[in-house]
């Protein structure tokens, strides 16, 4: 699998998927989103995956939420407000990860805010690790 925003490996039944924007703290924009359900579409599908593991590229931050630059041209372009209603973003983010049907663990080696914190508290086995 080949993605811009993602790397996937796998290997004795483990998927390691991470978030791969480190210059952005792994912000969540479209493409990284739209990705994920790909991807996760696509282990869904993979008899060779069993377990997911996500997580963020870098140091700083495993995921930062959502990416602030990106909403805001968009919201430019179509005359709204910069607004982020969580409560619509969080379900849209989390239906691809929720349906895939595999074991799913987050690592979080950094920091997770705004939506990457939903992200990482809505699986039922989030796993901090010490900081490096």
């Amino acid at each position: 699998m080949e993605f811009k925003t993602l790397l996937c490996e796998i290997a004795d039944g483990i998927a390691v998927v991470t978030v791969n924007r480190p210059e952005k703290m792994n912000a969540l924009n479209a493409e990284v989103v739209a990705e994920l359900g790909a991807c996760f579409r696509s282990l869904q599908a993979d008899p060779a995956a069993r377990v997911v593991v996500l997580t963020g590229a870098g140091e700083k931050a495993f995921v930062a939420g959502a990416d602030i630059g990106e909403l805001a041209k968009i919201a430019h372009r179509h005359g709204i407000p910069l607004i982020v209603d969580a409560t619509v973003a969080t379900p849209a983010l989390m239906r691809p990860l929720a349906t895939h049907g595999l074991a799913l663990l987050v690592t979080l080696v950094a920091n997770a805010l705004g939506l990457g914190a939903l992200l990482a508290l809505n699986r039922p086995v989030p796993l901090a690790a010490p900081p490096p």
